[in-house]
């Protein structure tokens, strides 16, 4: 590639690409959730409601939603880690 410099990639649209294809993972993992421990944790880390707002829009009490969330946490950390491992895999060949 040192032959051909304007074949190289800038660092910045490496790092945008990555981020683009993080951010499909996680849709793809959220949208594969279940509703009941998806909408909750979509409210919670990126509507950043808080338990109790969340708790009074869903209709549910306090314990449930604190619940949902952390179960949702679980579910996703555990699909994104097995998708990074298969993304690893793919790209070793």
């Amino acid at each position: 590639m040192e032959a051909y410099p304007q074949l190289q990639v800038p660092a910045a649209a490496q790092e945008n690409l990555e981020t683009e294809a993080r951010r499909y993972r996680i849709d793809q993992i959220l949208n594969t959730m279940p509703a009941t421990l998806r909408i909750p944790l979509v409210m919670c880390d990126m509507d950043e409601l808080s338990y109790e707002e969340i708790a009074a829009a869903l209709g549910l009490g306090l314990s449930a939603v604190k619940m949902r969330i952390k179960r949702a946490r679980e579910q996703f950390r555990l699909r994104y880690e097995v998708d990074e491992a298969v993304a690893a895999r793919q790209e070793q060949g």
